[in-house]
């Protein structure tokens, strides 16, 4: 198989294995807990931050090692030592990490736990975290030395259904065996850690597994023509110094707001904070996400010809509107039907499926959410653009520059709203929506400025014809403002909310008859 099919390959078997992956945690979610759902969620940010550290670093430095067939052996050997450096990092990184959020937890996580000490919680992570670090010397030189991305997707799918049902039998079958209540929070912690250990453990077996149980140990290379011999190759190494501290750096601007919330927070807020992010981001994640794929592939592909003549760029340029069009388009449409109708049902349809999570705190934060959904649709699209239309270094470095700046700003707001103002669950909301309104400023004034300085300099027209949606978003304001009047606020029934849906099929019906019928019509009669 190329490169490409390999690649599909392991798209293909993460969406299964996430599918699956979700279709059994909505099972569980019935069973458990908002406290609950908060201490899986510290301990899993503990694991995902410690494998962030001892891995990130080497796996990209394992890519930039040297691939000329005569330094084959060489590179199979750095790559294991490479591999096994990872304990040495858990060991002077990680630990402290788990000291800190775990050992020292603000909230005392363990007082919640009646079965569960600290020593239960921090053994089944240290566990976790060995046999993940065991099998990582298989999983570099396969994905790294061997290219096999087959592989790699059947043993990751594979754990992760083993964990998925460990996880679901252990909640439902075994908690209940050993005197837990299903809904208890040590039934649900059990279950998880339980699933975890058991992903851990299948990766590394499955590793081993395909390799035919052989054991890789680090040892010194000598090349030949060299008078010593050295654990990690020259280059590689300088390169890892440099960008393990850059990475380090990066990851705490992304997940800064973790370590805030963990401190500040709750563990109970931290259980809906999660739950509303799974479930508000979902969309994102769903709708959005392949739109903001499928645009910077394609927008990528436009003006890399620096030797093109006019007419090619023309042609580039025109392609480019005819896509943003068709982005605004599905946009539009589906970001208004999302505001319009998602926070007016969001108390009725958390009433039918989640009970546990249907509390004014939830129900108040789901609203701002939905709106913060808006923003992350739109910040993803345009940092699409962003990416897909400027490469140069100038602009790379202007951006990071801001992207500190607004991490800087994100994380005093965070502290601010929460710490200072008391704004719990909604306070976190506002701060990420402040982040997101940031970098859609700059995003959209950077590539407004691109296409205002193109369109001039090829003297061709950018047009969008947004006001074609003015009819759609004056039918959804008007039934938004009816729908809000007639409920008093909010569905809280099965008639008002079949009602609701009935105005959705109206919006719906608009959207066709603003892009199928008219245009049909206009074709006629031309």
């Amino acid at each position: 198989m190329s490169l490409v099919q390999n690649a599909a390959v392991l798209v293909a078997g993460q969406l299964v294995s996430k599918l699956f992956t979700f279709s059994l945690n909505q099972l569980l979610l019935s069973y458990t807990s908002p406290s609950a759902l908060g201490v899986s969620q510290l301990i899993e940010f503990v694991l995902d931050y410690i494998f962030f550290l001892s891995r990130e670093a080497l796996r990209l430095t394992i890519a930039k090692l040297p691939a000329t067939p005569q330094l084959a052996p060489a590179r199979l050997q750095w790559t294991v030592n490479y591999s096994f450096l990872t304990f040495v990092i858990y060991l002077v990184l990680g630990t402290p990490i788990v000291y800190w959020k775990i050992v020292c937890n603000d909230h005392n996580i363990f007082s919640l736990l009646g079965t569960f000490s600290v020593h239960h919680v921090v053994t089944a992570i240290a566990l976790c975290v060995v046999c993940e670090l065991l099998a990582e010397s298989y999983y570099n030189v396969n994905q790294y030395v061997k290219l096999d991305f087959k592989t790699r997707t059947k043993i990751e799918s594979l754990a992760g259904f083993v964990r998925c049902i460990v996880q679901f039998l252990t909640v439902v079958l075994a908690a209940p065996r050993l005197g837990l209540q299903r809904s208890d929070i040590d039934a649900y912690v059990f279950g998880y850690l339980a699933g975890q250990l058991s992903y851990s453990f299948a990766i590394f077996i499955l590793y081993w597994y395909s390799f035919s149980f052989q054991i890789f140990k680090p040892k010194k290379v000598q090349l030949k023509g060299s008078v010593s011999a050295a654990w990690f190759e020259p280059a590689s190494w300088a390169y890892f110094q440099s960008i393990f501290v850059q990475q380090l750096f990066k990851n705490f601007l992304t997940v800064g707001d973790r370590f805030v919330t963990t401190s500040l927070l709750p563990i109970q807020t931290q259980g809906y904070y999660s739950f509303i992010s799974n479930y508000g981001s979902l969309i994102a994640r769903i709708l959005f996400a392949p739109l903001e794929e499928s645009t910077r592939i394609t927008i990528g592909s436009f003006f890399k010809d620096t030797s093109a003549d006019g007419q090619k760029e023309r042609e580039d340029f025109r392609q480019l509107a005819l896509c943003l069009a068709n982005v605004s388009k599905i946009y539009t449409y589906l970001l208004t039907l999302l505001v319009v109708f998602a926070p007016l049902n969001t108390r009725f349809l958390l009433s039918l499926v989640f009970r546990n999570f249907n509390s004014d705190e939830v129900v108040s934060a789901f609203k701002i959410y939905w709106v913060y959904v808006l923003l992350l649709a739109l910040n993803g699209i345009l940092e699409a653009l962003f990416q897909s239309l400027f490469h140069s270094k100038e602009i790379v470095n202007r951006h990071s520059i801001f992207m500190f700046v607004n991490s800087v700003v994100f994380l005093s707001s965070l502290v601010l709203l929460i710490a200072e103002f008391d704004y719990g669950l909604n306070g976190l909301i506002l701060a990420n929506m402040v982040n997101m309104a940031m970098r859609i400023v700059y995003c959209w004034q950077a590539v407004h400025r691109f296409i205002r300085e193109k369109a001039e300099l090829l003297q061709t027209p950018f047009y969008l014809n947004m006001s074609r949606f003015t009819p759609f978003l004056a039918a959804a304001f008007l039934l938004s403002l009816f729908q809000y009047t007639y409920f008093h606020g909010e569905v809280t029934n099965w008639k008002q909310f079949l009602l609701s849906a009935l105005c959705g099929v109206a919006l719906v019906f608009l959207v066709l008859v603003n892009e199928v019928f008219i245009p049909r019509m206009k074709r006629k009669h031309d």
